[in-house]
């Protein structure tokens, strides 16, 4: 059996808890403030998981030398995850609805804020209005989902390029083969019709946005900034460039990130509402 907590040094803590399902799920925890507010990241999709984990943890690190709580965790069946991946948008927000209660069972907890990376801030959105969070940040959101969708699939179409030299099935016969009852796979990762249909319906709408003030927005495009401010979102910044994609280089365009999400972050801690920040 593995250990519910193992030590990474410097305070810090990685583990496993038990969700509603009986799932044990792997979570990276900084050093633990007594009262202060908490920070659970909600993780993309698939290989956005993967390519962004670096991030989480330096995020994560930077916002504990700020006096946050700052926990990250792995959905159901993913990265270090007990369990089949079989997860839905539905099972991706009970797991942040679980992660929240476990922490808050062990720890007196301040405010809690929602911080969300690609699909993950889709999740974060939805799951703010029923745990009682007092922010959300929504890291490149999913505004397009169709086009999303043609981007996962086409991971599939250039993993049969690698294969076999041609693409052998193309997005429409990959589409048929899941309405058939089949399986098909992205990233590594083998999905089914019922995650396929959960994810295309899984619009970013007015509903999302909150209280204003309350949540803050970091777009990929200018296309997209007009889309969330007809959605009601105030708090907009278009972003330099892709978040998502591998780094082993210095970027100080992260580390201003890392400053602008914990300037939101004590704004709305202390009570204080952000202005508006469109650029």
């Amino acid at each position: 059996m593995t250990p519910d907590v193992l030590e990474k040094g410097e305070g810090e803590s990685c583990g496993f808890f038990t969700n509603r399902r009986n799932k044990r799920l792997f979570y990276h925890l900084s050093p633990v403030t007594e009262g202060a507010p908490l920070v659970v990241f909600c993780n993309p999709l698939l290989e956005e998981q993967i390519t962004c984990q670096p991030l989480v943890a330096s995020w994560l690190r930077y916002l504990a030398q700020h006096r946050f709580n700052a926990l990250a965790f792995d959905y159901t069946g993913t990265g270090n995850s007990w369990g089949i991946y079989t997860s839905t948008p539905d099972t991706m927000m009970e797991d942040v609805a679980d992660a929240v209660e476990w922490f808050r069972n062990r720890q007196q907890v301040g405010k809690l804020f929602l911080l969300g990376i690609r699909f993950g801030a889709n999740i974060a959105l939805r799951s703010a209005p029923n745990i009682g969070v007092s922010g959300v940040i929504g890291v490149e959101p999913v505004m397009d989902m169709k086009r999303y969708w043609n981007n996962l699939l086409r991971s599939n179409l250039v993993t049969q390029l690698s294969i076999h030299g041609k693409v052998v099935e193309d997005r429409k016969t990959l589409m048929e083969r899941l309405r058939s009852g089949g399986r098909i796979n992205l990233s590594g990762y083998d999905i089914d019709l019922e995650f396929a249909d959960s994810v295309r319906r899984f619009h970013i709408t007015a509903a999302e946005r909150g209280g204003g003030e309350s949540t803050s927005l970091f777009l990929r495009s200018r296309r997209e900034l007009e889309h969330a401010r007809e959605l009601g979102f105030r708090i907009l910044e278009v972003m330099a460039k892709p978040l998502c994609q591998e780094n082993v280089y210095y970027d100080p365009y992260r580390i201003d990130l890392f400053r602008k999400t914990k300037w939101f972050l004590e704004r709305r801690n202390s009570g204080a509402d952000g202005d508006s920040a469109d650029r």
